[in-house]
């Protein structure tokens, strides 16, 4: 029985492994073409010369709650749930959701004015966010009407997860997690075979902080490298972010786990008991 235990649980690995190869991949360089073209349609602003055309490098950051897209007198932000594709109003009584811009002779604002802000493809494996907007900007000189869009921009950013085992430094190449029938499950590893941590988490659909027990709705394990086992007996999971829409969860994690009797494959044995402290994950699932 042990060595078929042992046997699923290296395949177990190995899948897990093939499976969270995106995540594991190194952040990309910024694309070349990150760039947001802007047009003034009144042709009334002149960017150089009487070309009323321009294109910015731009870089972007993308969370659950926020899309902000800076450049040289660029800024575009969008608020509440913006890592959905989707259509996004600008309207007079909501300053979460902007744009503005600044030339050598005036300052745009979208503040108290129309206009819609699209979000048309995110890539989560390249880390890329693509769209248009058109909307009426005031400044000095009155009303001017803006359409462009924005190309690539990259937003830099990594799925990570981290702790701290018995005092040593943890960290996992592939952190990830998956939802089987209402169970959430977080799972990271330190390399292929190496020292994972699982998180089980049951009807987690919202932040909040959750009782690690041994036999309960909140479990945790952790594997040494040959494969000695442990199983949490008490710890906390805090979830600060979860949105099963835009595959992001983030939290923290301790707990203490014993060794379970009669599991490793031989060699230096374990610990009787690990102490897991300082856990943080933050994981986005392309």
């Amino acid at each position: 029985m042990k060595q078929l235990f042992y046997l699923a649980f290296s395949i177990l690995i190995v899948s897990m492994t093939s499976a969270c190869k995106k995540s594991s991949d190194p952040t990309p360089a910024s694309p070349a073409n990150s760039t947001v073209t802007l047009h003034a349609t009144d042709g009334n602003v002149y960017w150089n010369g009487n070309n009323e055309t321009k294109q910015l490098a731009v870089k972007g950051q993308l969370t659950t709650k926020n899309l902000v897209i800076t450049g040289t007198g660029f800024k575009l932000q969008v608020d509440t749930i913006a890592g959905i594709v989707g259509t996004y109003n600008l309207t007079p009584t909501d300053f979460n959701k902007f744009i503005e811009i600044n030339t050598t002779a005036d300052v745009y604002v979208s503040y108290n004015n129309s206009g819609q802000i699209v979000i048309t493809s995110i890539d989560r494996v390249n880390q890329t966010v693509s769209g248009y907007f058109k909307l009426t900007m005031m400044s000095s000189t009155g009303a001017t009407t803006f359409t462009g869009d924005f190309k690539n921009v990259f937003y830099p950013g990594k799925s990570s997860m981290t702790a701290v085992i018995n005092g040593a430094n943890w960290s996992a190449a592939n952190p990830y997690y998956g939802v089987n029938n209402g169970q959430v499950n977080i799972t990271g590893s330190n390399g292929f075979g190496g020292a994972p941590i699982f998180l089980n988490l049951e009807n987690v659909t919202a932040p909040g902080t959750y009782e690690i027990t041994l036999s309960g709705s909140y479990r945790a394990e952790y594997y040494t490298s040959n494969f000695i086992q442990y199983k949490a007996t008490s710890g906390q999971v805090t979830v600060t972010e979860y949105n099963s829409i835009s595959k992001v969860i983030k939290g923290t994690f301790s707990f203490t786990a014993p060794q379970v009797p009669d599991t490793g494959l031989g060699g230096t044995p374990g610990p009787a008991t690990v102490t897991v402290t300082n856990g943080k994950f933050n994981i986005q699932t392309p």
